[in-house]
């Protein structure tokens, strides 16, 4: 009669199903090890193109720093060639200095929006256009007030200096 299987057989049965188990276990064990490698990947890579752009926005912003130094710069430079004229009163003269560091050409002086060489409260006459004003130099105009005379200068300046352009400024005055 035949006999059932011998112990061996069981015992090659079960290792065979043991070593069944334990290799799927390790797969799976191993997935999940890829698995956390692919992710971790997939992370440093994100954080590759993060480190990018952030670099990308710091070279961008370096060169609006630079754009912004170099129009600085420009800036003083237009400042270094600028005449800057201002009027007062001192006693009974109208003074018009040139408070910058260029000099003023072809000055003309408007009393009232017409030329101050027709204004009749100067002691005499002036001329249309004042050729040039150093840098730091004045000139004075004496006022000859009567009693008819307004008190108020409604003064403006155009000049041309070394930035090339024209330029003008307005002020009122109080002669008393």
């Amino acid at each position: 009669m035949p006999e059932g299987p011998a112990i061996t057989d069981w015992m090659a049965v079960g290792t065979g199903i043991a070593a069944l188990i334990a290799a799927i276990y390790f797969a799976s064990r191993q997935t999940i090890i890829l698995e956390k490698q692919a992710d971790t990947a997939r992370k440093q890579t994100a954080i590759q193109e993060r480190q990018a752009d952030i670099a990308k926005e710091q070279a961008d912003i370096a060169r609006q720093q630079l754009k912004i130094i170099e129009y600085q710069q420009q800036e003083r430079s237009k400042e270094k060639c600028e005449a800057n004229l201002a009027a007062r009163i001192e006693g009974n003269y109208l003074v018009i200095k040139n408070e910058g560091p260029s000099d003023a050409r072809n000055i003309a002086l408007f009393l009232n929006g017409t030329p101050i060489s027709t204004d009749k409260r100067f002691s005499s006459p002036l001329p249309e256009i004042v050729q040039q004003l150093l840098a730091g130099s004045d000139i004075k105009y004496r006022l000859v007030l009567t009693g008819g005379s307004s008190a108020i200068l409604n003064l403006e300046m155009r000049w041309e200096d070394d930035s090339n352009k024209t330029r003008s400024a307005q002020t009122t005055l109080n002669v008393y």
